[in-house]
Parts: C-alpha cells; sequence; structure tokens
C-alpha cells in the first residue's frame, strides 16, 4: 500500500509584507496611501486594516479594507468603497464587492 503524499503547505507571509505589497502596488497606479489603521489580534495570527487613498480626484477619496489570517480562519481579503468597515469580529463592509486572493497567487 503506498503512502499518502501531502503537498507542502506554502509558508505564511508576514503580515507586513502583504500590507507593502499592497502599498507598493498602488504606487505603481499613482495611488497615494493618505492615512492607514491597522491592528493585529493578540496572538499575531489575523491582521486588519483600513488606508484611506489619494486618487488625485478632486472631492473624491476611496478607502481600501484588508484582512488576514495565518490560522486560516480566513483568507486574505481586500475589499473597496468610499468608507468601508473592517473588525474582528470578521465584519467587513463596503459598497463593492470584496476582491478574494488565493494565497498561492500571493506567494
Amino acid at each position: 500500500m503506498a503512502a499518502c503524499r501531502q503537498e507542502p503547505q506554502p509558508a505564511a507571509l508576514p503580515h507586513a509584507e502583504v500590507v507593502e505589497a499592497l502599498i507598493e502596488t498602488l504606487g505603481f497606479r499613482h495611488i497615494g496611501v493618505v492615512k492607514d489603521e491597522y491592528a493585529v489580534s493578540k496572538d499575531g495570527m489575523k491582521l486588519f486594516g483600513v488606508l484611506d487613498l489619494d486618487t488625485g480626484m478632486h472631492g473624491c477619496r476611496f478607502s481600501i479594507g484588508i484582512r488576514n489570517s495565518h490560522d486560516k480562519s480566513m483568507r486574505l481579503a481586500m475589499t473597496v468603497g468610499y468608507r468601508v468597515f473592517v473588525c474582528e469580529n470578521m465584519a467587513f463592509h463596503d459598497e463593492f464587492q470584496p476582491v478574494l486572493a488565493d494565497r498561492k497567487s500571493v506567494v
């Protein structure tokens, strides 16, 4: 009987690297971050954040909400809107549909 072969799991990206990659990618599109706020769970496994963006449009500003976990309780997700709400109780609200990322495509 052959042994079951398990695929190696990709290493979790540190939360800071996820945020830095997002900010760098926004910069490529000439979108600056005006204000950003983050919270990490006590055990460091979950990240929640909101980034307010300067899009260059007079009188209009968008925000990006982000959440991520290393304990597989939720996947990396981002959402965008005029106002976004991200909370550690898993609440994730915006005006637009969330953008969900497959962890394999981020690595």
